[in-house]
Formats: C-alpha cells, sequence, structure tokens
C-alpha cells in the first residue's frame, strides 16, 4: 500500500486544479459546492440566496454589520428564514425558546427604565 505524500498537490476532482492533498475539491470548487449545497438543505435556490443577500446588501439582518455571514434557518422546519453574522445567529440559537425570548425582552426592558 502507497501512502499519499501530504505535501504534494493533487488535481481537484471538478475542475483539475490543484487542491490540497486533505481537501476534496480546490478552495473554489469547495466555496461553490458549500454554497450550493447549503442552499438545497434549507430550501432555497441559489439564485434566490444571491438576490436576497443583494436586497440586503451583503449585511446581517439584525445587527446590519457587513460581516461574514451564514444561512439561518427554521430549526423545526429546516427552512431558511435569512443572513445572519455569527454572532447574531449564536444568539437566535440560544434564544429559540419563545419562552425564554420574551423573558430576555421583559428584562432588557425593565433594566432599561431603571437607568
Amino acid at each position: 500500500m502507497t501512502r499519499k505524500n501530504s505535501n504534494v498537490l493533487y488535481p481537484c476532482p471538478k475542475c483539475g486544479a490543484e487542491r490540497a492533498y486533505r481537501k476534496s475539491y480546490c478552495e473554489p470548487c469547495q466555496a461553490a459546492y458549500g454554497w450550493a449545497h447549503r442552499c438545497k438543505k434549507y430550501g432555497i435556490s441559489v439564485e434566490q440566496a444571491a438576490s436576497h443577500l443583494a436586497r440586503i446588501q451583503h449585511r446581517c439582518e439584525i445587527c446590519k454589520l457587513a460581516k461574514e455571514l451564514c444561512f439561518d434557518h427554521d430549526h423545526n422546519t429546516g427552512l431558511f428564514r435569512g443572513f445572519l453574522c455569527l454572532k447574531c445567529n449564536g444568539a437566535i440559537a440560544i434564544f429559540d425558546d419563545a419562552p425564554l425570548h420574551a423573558a430576555a425582552e421583559t428584562y432588557l426592558a425593565s433594566a432599561q427604565k431603571a437607568t
């Protein structure tokens, strides 16, 4: 059995460009595959996702900052909701429980009145 050399570059199976030993595809093909895979996974076409990103000007839909965005999806249905930065997406995940979210809003409103 021959061992593959981790320092050698190998051809990408999609386009033939060089790729690292431990990578399945070259970086451009991996990015395109990942994008298409996530669109399919969350029930949105690549064109719809691109249109949505353009409409929100590549900014997080909560904090409005231009950061690296991720697909936000409903964990019950698995369907796409929008694009959020990692920080806002994490916050949404923590408060996925509606009563907990309402309690947090009440707390923040009361704390704001106290100051």
